[in-house]
């Protein structure tokens, strides 16, 4: 950390301007690539099935793409690992778990009531005692 505090504390205020300015920049060219790979696709899907083979791989290059652009702000907005369309979330999963467990002491519950019914139907001596 020491090193990193040394090397900002030597730049110029003009210099750390200059920097923060290209990071904005660079995102914002970021968007603007992302609108333009929105644009391209729209007009490659309007066309529907009259596409040729490498306007097909170029559609299929920009979904690619769009996945991953849309991976990283979801991450960056949320602040939470991504999480792939295609896996269920891990709270999701421990939550069936949870549900899967319960159902367990019911069905004890349910055994042993019937064994207790049993008993009395075969043994009613137990049922019926005096004190």
């Amino acid at each position: 950390m020491g090193l990193m505090d040394r090397e900002y504390m030597n730049r110029t205020p003009e210099e750390r301007e200059a920097e923060q300015r290209q990071k904005r920049v660079a995102s914002v060219t970021e968007e603007q690539k992302h609108n333009q790979r929105r644009e391209e696709m729209y007009r490659l899907m309007a066309k529907g099935n009259d596409l040729t083979f490498s306007e097909r791989c170029r559609l299929k290059q920009i979904y690619k793409e769009n996945q991953v652009y849309m991976a990283r702000t979801d991450t960056y907005s949320n602040y939470q690992e991504y999480i792939y369309k295609t896996t269920e979330p891990v709270t999701k999963a421990s939550q069936s778990q949870k549900k899967k467990s319960s159902i367990i002491p019911i069905i004890i519950f349910t055994v042993i009531i019937l064994l207790i019914v049993a008993a009395f139907y075969f043994y009613p001596d137990l049922a019926n005692f005096s004190i």
